[in-house]
């Protein structure tokens, strides 16, 4: 749907490029309007079926929230770009509400996020390369970012990085080999190599992280441990450990892991899949 976005960000000219402006965006509508027609058309069908535009989860977050939210989300996107050590099924972010709105959820997450994006906007005044990279960077994760549509304890994950990563690198990694060429001058005479071997050894640990974080994904049992341990605070993963430990007829460890899921939040089906445990 937000592709000719990124289209409109690949054929406009630069600057420099005064000769090529003319009839671009004739170019550009000649390209997009399949996209922009599909789009229309899908938006259209989805909308009778489900009788609405959008449909929001039980307890999700207001649009005032989103937007309260929206740097801390950003900066986490940010952090799981740059080194993903931590990474899980599930994560502790929470809405950032009026009442729990303080520096570390919102006005850190805020001054990095701003810092971030005036640098990736910097660069995509200079180059067009950068350019291409940032739209593929924004365009993809702003339906992410759109929290109110997620259930509460859902609001993020790193399965919505595959294309932002990729336009992410695309501004980042010229960007570095242009600094690697600042400050060596003659001494590095092939900044793209070292950048690249720079880059192959900050994806040792990265690689050991995988390798390790594979073993979640064996059964269901694995993922839920997985995700306790990396969301600690979410009643739906405890209900989900709970209901595979159930499965894997660890009943006495199910209640409790029920029990403890009802603590954190009293959802209906976690009483009745306790219930069933109990039975």
């Amino acid at each position: 749907l937000l592709f000719p976005l990124i289209i409109i960000a690949a054929l406009y000219p630069n600057e420099r490029e005064t000769k090529k402006r003319s009839g671009v965006w004739t170019r550009i509508i000649s390209i997009t309007w399949p996209f922009i027609l599909l789009g229309i058309l899908y938006l259209l069908a989805r909308r009778s079926i489900l009788g609405a535009t959008q449909l929001f989860a039980e307890g999700g977050a207001n649009l005032q929230e989103a937007i309260l939210t929206a740097p801390s989300i950003f900066a986490f996107y940010l952090r799981q770009m740059v080194f993903p050590l931590w990474i899980g099924p599930s994560y502790p972010l929470r809405a950032v509400t009026l009442q729990n709105i303080g520096i570390g959820n919102f006005v850190i997450p805020l001054i990095v996020s701003m810092v971030v994006l005036c640098w990736m906007i910097w660069r995509a005044k200079h180059s067009k390369t950068a350019r291409i990279g940032l739209a593929f960077f924004l365009v993809p994760l702003l339906p992410a970012m759109n929290i109110v549509a997620f259930a509460p304890e859902q609001l993020v994950h790193d399965r919505y990085l595959y294309l932002p990563l990729l336009g992410f690198l695309i501004v980042l990694v010229p960007a570095f080999a242009s600094l690697l060429e600042r400050i060596g001058g003659d001494r590095i005479t092939r900044p793209l190599f070292v950048t690249y071997i720079v880059a192959m050894v900050a994806t040792v640990p990265l690689a050991a992280q995988s390798l390790i974080y594979n073993r979640a994904w064996t059964s269901d049992l694995a993922l839920c441990e997985r995700g306790v341990r990396s969301d600690p605070t979410s009643a739906l993963i405890f209900q989900r450990y709970g209901t595979a430990l159930y499965e894997a007829k660890r009943l006495d460890e199910a209640v409790a892991t029920f029990n403890r899921s009802i603590e954190l939040a009293p959802i209906a089906s976690t009483y009745v899949v306790r219930a069933t445990a109990c039975i």
